[in-house]
């Protein structure tokens, strides 16, 4: 080899330990892709409701006030409110991030001071089922 300069070559540790170092950087960006990959494909349910009960003292006649917000990373549609086993809203579509407020003028009777179970029905754009209940006084 009488040609080439004679020079300082890498040591077999430091060879190693940059393999090693290269090997981990590489698996875990592997790692991160492909965990979010599988996370996002997956739905989360993840839905917020506010609920307020009014009555009126002399005809006990109520309202609902609502809110609700889909938080998940899927669309939802609330299938049903009920109150008192008594069905009072149907087919609410929220996209994911989507919220909705409503004002529902109620059929059945209302007495300021009570508690009442209200009880938000729905499901994803997967299929599956939730349910929020929220126990509510009339003011």
């Amino acid at each position: 080899m009488a040609g080439l300069p004679v020079g300082r070559a890498l040591s077999a540790v430091g060879g190693a330990l940059i393999v090693i170092a290269l090997t981990l950087i590489f698996g875990s960006s592997l790692y991160s892709y492909v965990s979010g990959l599988f996370s996002s494909s997956t739905s989360n349910i993840s839905v917020n409701v506010q609920a307020q009960l009014f009555a009126n003292p002399s005809s006990s006649q109520g309202y609902l006030e609502f809110s609700i917000s889909n938080n998940g990373n899927t669309k939802i549609e609330l299938t049903a409110i009920k109150i008192e086993n008594t069905t009072i809203a149907e087919n609410i579509s929220l996209p994911s991030g989507g919220s909705y407020q409503g004002i529902i003028p109620l059929n059945i009777s209302i007495q300021p001071g009570e508690y009442y179970s209200v009880v938000f029905l729905g499901k994803a754009e997967s299929g599956e089922l939730f349910s929020v209940v929220e126990n509510v006084l009339a003011g």
